[in-house]
């Protein structure tokens, strides 16, 4: 969403937008009481002919808005981020750190902030937004984790050619009083953002909907990702009662192509799922949950047109990442750093944790949550150990960041056939 950059000659900061903020989303209620009150604290907006580019504000006006706009709790965590800041002496992390350079947007502006705006609690998100940007570029380690990966389920019921799920050692689901467990600790520390996915299908859990809906109710933002494929009403309305932030659809291509990547769905059907989900959202008249769809390039790149105008009416963001080659030979990127170590936990259906997303990691565990609490890895030995060879650019000195594939160069000009030929 955004960029932050600190001037200390003059003690401003400035918060870059990705894509700059249309008039009409500008006009967001959630967006013009946050504005409100930043200017209330002297904050000022730059404008241009596309919209809002940035927002800037000197650093008095911005602990007074931290004051203004957070409750106690959240202000005193905003308080030692900026503490951090202050203290790294400007000291930032080099180019090989590029904070979600695997994210492309495939939609316009105002859907792109259509979607941010429609989920809520849009002050609580700018700053998760600020701390995603600032703390890794500066190093700075906050108390707790700025988001948590709940892996609800590792099953799943698809062979997709470009998943890694066939080299997983094991599969399982996430026994209840464990993942309450980890809920519960978000909550008492003030998480934003949880999802409840990782390295399998969200809905085969047989109790999804009553995580889904315990999670709701402790966690301001609450997302998973699925294929759709089990969306029926009574799921769609599970989401629609619980609340849920947005889901995040894997959806490869459209006709033939969807269904060569995606077997066993068929694109009609799972396109209609979608459509239901969206249709019995707007008849309870909320706004969540935001649809956002997901596309590798080598399923669209043919006719990105097509899939836009064919997905857009069932969705309401959508996105492009690149194909990441899980198993074939990399050309390793020798200076790239990980913003995840100063960003996120993600725990195992099991409870295994780690600082990452990395599916078939080793020496990047952390530790189970049955013995140890989320903070107290955070701010363990092992993630500071982690952290520092991240920042000393010597990460492959450990093996799961060395056979990391975000830190690889993507195959951009694959195709899907060669792809399914191949299936890595």
């Amino acid at each position: 969403m955004l960029k932050v950059r600190f001037d200390r000659s003059c003690g401003e900061l400035r918060f870059l937008f990705d894509l700059p903020l249309p008039q009409g989303g500008a006009e967001h209620p959630e967006f013009a009481a946050f504005m409100g009150c930043f200017v209330g604290q002297g904050g000022w907006a730059h404008r241009s002919d596309e919209g809002i580019d940035f927002l800037s504000i000197d650093l008095g006006g911005w602990m007074e808005f931290i004051g203004e706009a957070l409750d106690e709790r959240d202000a005193r965590f905003q308080m030692e981020v900026l503490d951090q800041l202050l203290a790294s002496g400007g000291m930032e992390l080099g180019k090989g750190l590029q904070v979600n350079f695997h994210q492309n947007p495939h939609d316009t502006r105002e859907r792109y902030w259509n979607f941010i705006l429609n989920q809520g609690h849009f002050t609580k998100y700018f700053f998760n937004r600020v701390n995603w940007d600032m703390a890794p570029r500066n190093r700075i380690v906050t108390r707790f984790p700025l988001h948590v990966d709940i892996e609800t389920a590792s099953t799943c019921n698809m062979n997709c050619p470009m998943c890694y799920r066939s080299g997983l050692k094991h599969t399982g689901q996430m026994e209840q009083e464990l993942f309450e467990r980890v809920v519960d600790e978000c909550q008492a520390q003030g998480v934003y953002s949880i999802r409840l996915s990782w390295r399998g299908e969200t809905l085969t859990h047989p109790r999804i909907k009553e995580l889904i809906d315990y999670a709701c109710k402790r966690i301001p933002n609450v997302s998973f990702l699925t294929n759709a494929f089990y969306i029926d009403k009574g799921m769609a309305q599970a989401f629609v009662e619980s609340g849920v932030s947005y889901v995040a659809v894997s959806f490869d291509g459209i006709g033939k192509t969807y269904e060569k990547v995606r077997a066993p769905a068929k694109f009609e059907e799972n396109r209609s799922r979608l459509a239901r989900l969206k249709a019995l959202r707007d008849e309870a008249g909320t706004a969540r949950p935001q649809v956002r769809l997901c596309a590798i390039w080598p399923a669209i790149k043919d006719d990105p047109e097509g899939y836009t105008w064919t997905m857009t009416p069932v969705s309401d963001y959508i996105v492009c990442n690149p194909y990441i080659n899980f198993s074939g030979p990399m050309k390793v990127k020798p200076d790239f750093i990980c913003q995840y170590p100063w960003e996120r936990l993600v725990v195992a259906y099991n409870g295994d944790t780690q600082c990452c997303t990395g599916w078939n990691a080793t020496d990047i565990i952390l530790g189970n949550v049955r013995d140890k609490s989320l903070k107290e890895m955070w701010l363990g030995q092992d993630m500071e150990r982690i952290r520092d060879k991240h920042a000393q650019g010597e990460r492959l000195e450990l093996t799961s960041c060395a056979e990391c594939r975000h830190g690889s160069k993507g195959d951009e000009n694959v195709s899907i056939d060669q792809i399914l030929e191949r299936r890595w």
